[in-house]
């Protein structure tokens, strides 16, 4: 993986990526955000804040195979994914 040079420890870049169903505000993707930056530097690794880098992908309902092969879209959840 090629590094930014402003990085103290290239060796502990993180890229965290997720897939997601939509309907999350942008203040909860930035609460969610925090909270990855914050577990990462606290854990054993001790990730530096700045070495992360967090990719969401919001995919629509139709493009997830769920519960036995169901689209996401006709299965009744059991929670909200709007969330403000």
């Amino acid at each position: 993986m090629i590094t930014s040079p402003a990085l103290t420890e290239p060796n502990k870049r993180t890229v965290v990526e997720i897939a997601m169903f939509p309907g999350r505000s942008l203040e909860v993707k930035r609460r969610l955000y925090r909270a990855i930056v914050a577990q990462l530097a606290q854990c054993e690794a001790a990730i530096p804040e700045d070495h992360v880098l967090i990719s969401l992908r919001e995919e629509p309902f139709e493009h997830w195979g769920i519960r036995g092969g169901q689209a996401a879209c006709d299965v009744e959840l059991g929670f909200e994914t709007k969330l403000e």
